[in-house]
């Protein structure tokens, strides 16, 4: 077994080789530059080393060549945009060409392939995306969710006046409580840990880390996933069975469980319960099975792609006010003088407080949760801007340039809401969300949400620097910021 996989690696080298040698396209058009690669396995030097954000490692590539370059890696091509105009123009107005999914091998076997924002571009992708549109599509559709989102933001306001020093666990319980309750009627436990949250974060986690592209052998020599278990560096084909254990689980756990509550009739509405009714079939309203896969996996991912960010937000503004209280104390004076200081504010108060709705968006821009988006793949050559963009190859928009670019937000490192306000008017940020087809369908529910938490918040509660045992405040890692993504 162990000569059957080197000569597959072999052939693999060797169809490379080939391939470059007479079949590499004789386009007029160059790549778009980067760094000199080396022979077979190419800028695999040039690749983020661990521990560095991607978007910080791609920056000097702007400066050194342009808005948009490139970098290989066995023949496949990665191009890194660094201008707004120019990613939205190549991942919007070419969606039908650059709306598919690098597939990478470990996470496929880990179960992630099977989730939305990872599939290809295909009928199953829409069909997916479809079941989740007509439930999260639009700003009206997801106010019939005000009222849970409300409800938990309460009861995370109560957590943390029981336990302030827990505050990252309780942020981590509102957002996997708000979700879950919306997508599965499941109400987590009000204090304490719950067993789906805890088996359902541990997937996110893994999932972080097996999306990391080109970081395991498997990725590049994809024979090597025909490994005996016992051999050296098998390990991975192990972990990976682990792993696609607990990606089901997550995803069929919570399932079960609507569906019997719905046989008990002791169900609540919900994401998977409407679309159960919708369409099941006979007396126990079973889907067929590619429908019901469809309603599994669609819940599953608005859970992990839902909780994780809405968590790196929060997370993001707490260290925010620490840091600006002149903003704290500004959004304080609004809600005290719109709202009152006899209620918390509601959804219905939104229109009605401008520098709360700057804050909300400036919370987007100056923390940004996807600084470099998920990185899309081109079903057929294009030629973009005088460069060749071979088919297949990966790109990747530096939403975090584009958002803190001081040629178009002053002082960009600064949180300050008034830049959208008159007189500066600054643009909206944009972006964050992702392009084209693959732009995040649960968007308006997660603004929402945030608004809500948020505006809370801050009205109930002055978020100051910890102190230590003599007083003294506890200077908060700014770092911190960053290593959320």
């Amino acid at each position: 077994m162990a000569s059957l996989i080197v000569g597959q690696v072999a052939i693999v080298l060797v169809g490379f080789l080939l391939y470059q040698l007479f079949f590499r396209s004789k386009s007029k058009f160059p790549l778009p530059p980067g760094p000199k690669p080396l022979p077979i396995v190419g800028n695999i030097r040039d690749l983020p080393p661990p521990g560095t954000p991607d978007f910080r490692h791609w920056l000097p590539f702007k400066e050194k060549y342009g808005p948009i370059s490139s970098v290989t890696l066995l023949g496949r091509t990665l191009v890194i945009i660094q201008d707004k105009e120019a990613a939205v123009e190549y991942l919007e107005k070419n969606s039908s060409k650059t709306s598919s999914r690098p597939q990478f091998e470990f996470a496929n076997m880990c179960g992630y392939g099977t989730m939305l924002a990872f599939m290809d571009y295909t009928d199953l992708f829409r069909q997916h995306r479809k079941f989740v549109h007509h439930q999260f599509g639009t700003t009206a559709l997801v106010s019939r969710f005000n009222g849970v989102q409300e409800i938990e933001s309460k009861r995370f306001l109560m957590r943390i006046f029981k336990e302030p020093e827990s505050l990252f666990q309780h942020i981590k319980t509102e957002a996997a409580a708000t979700i879950l309750k919306i997508v599965y009627g499941y109400n987590v436990e009000p204090f304490g840990a719950d067993p789906l949250v805890r088996i359902i974060n541990d997937v996110m986690e893994n999932a972080s880390r097996a999306m990391l592209p080109f970081k395991k052998p498997v990725e590049i020599f994809p024979a090597l996933k025909r490994l005996p278990d016992w051999m050296p560096g098998a390990g991975f084909k192990r972990l990976a069975r682990e792993w696609l254990a607990l990606t089901d689980a997550s995803a069929y756990i919570p399932y079960n469980h609507v569906k019997r509550q719905m046989e008990n009739g002791t169900y609540q509405s919900s994401y998977v319960s409407e679309l159960i009714q919708t369409h099941g079939n006979g007396k126990n309203m079973e889907p067929d099975e590619d429908t019901k896969e469809a309603i599994v996996r669609t819940a599953q991912m608005l859970f992990t792609g839902g909780a994780d960010t809405t968590v790196a937000a929060i997370m993001a503004f707490v260290l925010a006010m620490i840091h600006h209280p002149d903003v704290q104390e500004k959004a304080q004076e609004e809600l005290d003088r719109v709202v009152g200081t006899d209620r918390l504010p509601t959804y219905e108060d939104r229109p009605n407080l401008p520098y709360i709705n700057a804050f909300m968006k400036e919370m987007l821009r100056w923390f940004t949760v996807a600084p470099v988006n998920t990185a899309h793949k081109n079903d057929e050559e294009i030629i973009f801007r005088g460069y060749r963009i071979p088919k297949g190859s990966y790109t990747v928009a530096s939403n975090w340039w584009f958002l803190h670019d001081p040629k178009t937000y002053a002082n960009p490192m600064a949180f300050d809401p008034d830049r959208y306000l008159a007189p500066r008017n600054e643009p909206d940020p944009t972006g964050m969300f992702g392009y084209g087809r693959r732009i995040c369908p649960g968007r308006f529910f997660a603004q929402e949400n945030l608004f809500i938490t948020v505006s809370q918040t801050l009205a109930m509660f002055k978020i100051t620097h910890a102190v230590d045992e003599n007083g003294k405040p506890i200077e908060a890692d700014r770092s911190k910021k960053r290593e959320l993504h």
